[in-house]
């Protein structure tokens, strides 16, 4: 099962000033009932508001305005605020011609000089450097690590001087949090332990928020792709936890779906479907769309796994309908390669080839070449068990060359030479398919990991 980090594709997203008015008080919006619709199927944006409100408790907090009394304190707040609206929206005028991936490669130089321009050394530049940052993450992650160390750079530079206390420390650690966000996606996992490290410790100098339990969520997720599954549920369970008392329902259920995936690589599934019929559930009653779609498709993957076939039908139909409602291509495709799996498990060998064949193709359109890799190993197995070995070595081929034409020249490369060679000796053997399936599954987020073929059964 693809271990989704629920980062859905972007579409159309509500602005930041529609945000920040919302957050203020709903009934500034003559649209409210469309931007609570919008909010209910947007992890993204609802993460957006998340953030906005985390912000503004910040700069409410005593704390952070010693010295002051309650007259002078609410004028100095008032007067932040506009100041900090000002400043956001300049940044947002100053970084928009570095919105779209093509902008990566002259990013890289400017980035120097904007540590030296006034005009780019405020918490506005930063923050709005930090959303590109993720924005960035799975579209191209090393433009989005080159965006969240620019944000570093600038954020050493404020000082307590220039803004209340504790708001230069949650900035700071927002961009190492978003540094990390990305050493994560491109599978530098000793890196970003090391930066979360880092940014916990900046989120030590302010009140409890979602900074941490954003931390918590990555370290998690990290400790999955090493396969360090008590870790990684330990962490999971505390971000929960955290995100549960601060009433961030969002990344309360994110943190029960990484919860899932461990319990599903455990090979623990009823205990996973258990976790994903739960979030399904709330998700059902709170009409988030986005999260019903995603919560049955892993709760479709799981039926697969225990062989109750038409539940798992009815599963990943539901998500395809709501992926399809969404717009979400990539985890239309997703959905897709799940239903062709389970056409092959029906007994469809017909159906079950033509799905993935064409989830094989959307998958590599979409840039997912991991995912098109794996599904691409799904394929092989129907054509194997069909009797059709001429038509592998074509689609490990294609998937090969895409990997190549996009500059990711990794040991998934290996993986599937290996497996065009145990089809031209003969059937591939299921611990072959197997272990070529779990190792391009992982290598994403593990590139830097060499392929070894199975070990010879004794």
């Amino acid at each position: 099962m693809k271990g989704s980090t629920m980062r859905p594709e972007r579409g159309e997203h509500l602005s930041d000033a529609s945000i920040g008015l919302y957050a203020l008080d709903p009934t500034l919006l003559p649209e409210q009932l469309a931007v609570e619709d919008h909010l209910r199927n947007c992890s993204d944006c609802a993460n957006r508001l998340e953030d906005v409100r985390a912000f503004d408790a910040m700069l409410t907090d005593p704390q952070n305005w010693p010295g002051q009394q309650d007259d002078s304190a609410a004028a100095a707040l008032l007067a932040f605020e506009e100041r900090s609206a000002s400043e956001y929206a300049e940044a947002v005028d100053l970084l928009e011609k570095w919105e779209e991936p093509a902008s990566a490669s002259e990013f890289a130089w400017a980035a120097a000089t904007m540590q030296k321009a006034a005009s780019y050394r405020t918490g506005g530049v930063v923050r709005r450097l930090c959303e590109l940052a993720n924005d960035m993450c799975e579209r191209q992650p090393l433009y989005a690590l080159t965006l969240a160390e620019a944000a570093i750079a600038i954020s050493v530079g404020l000082t307590e001087a220039m803004y209340p206390r504790g708001i230069v420390h949650d900035l700071r650690g927002e961009a190492l949090k978003e540094r990390a966000n990305a050493l994560w996606i491109l599978g530098r996992f000793a890196e970003g332990l090391a930066t979360l490290d880092e940014a916990e410790a900046v989120y030590a100098n302010v009140s409890p928020g979602v900074g941490i339990v954003a931390v918590n969520y990555i370290r998690a997720w990290i400790h999955v792709e090493q396969e360090n599954l008590e870790e990684a549920e330990r962490l999971a369970r505390e971000s929960e936890r955290e995100a549960l008392h601060l009433g961030l329902i969002d990344r309360q259920r994110k943190a029960q779906h990484v919860l899932g995936i461990v319990a599903f690589d455990r090979h623990d599934y009823r205990s996973a479907l258990q976790i994903f019929e739960s979030i399904l559930s709330d998700a059902t009653r709170q009409h988030d769309f986005l999260w019903i779609a995603f919560a049955s498709l892993n709760v479709g993957n799981c039926w697969i796994e225990l062989a109750q076939l038409p539940a798992a039908d009815r599963a990943l139909q539901t998500a395809l309908t709501h992926f399809t409602r969404l717009g979400l291509s990539g985890e239309i495709s997703r959905t897709r390669w799940a239903i062709g799996r389970l056409h092959y498990l029906q007994g469809h060998g017909a159906d079950a080839t033509n799905e993935l064949r064409a989830t094989v193709r959307e998958l590599t359109t979409h840039g997912m070449l991991s995912d098109a890799a794996t599904a691409a190993v799904d394929l092989a197995e129907v054509l194997a068990a069909r009797g059709r070995l001429r038509e592998i070595p074509t689609i490990l081929d294609g998937v090969s060359h895409a990997f190549l034409m996009a500059g990711k020249v990794n040991s998934a490369l290996t993986a599937l030479a290996y497996l065009k060679e145990a089809v031209a000796a003969g059937e591939p053997s299921p611990v072959q398919l197997a272990h070529v399936r779990k190792f391009v599954s992982r290598s994403e987020h593990q590139p830097h990991v060499a392929f070894l073929p199975p070990r010879p059964s004794l």
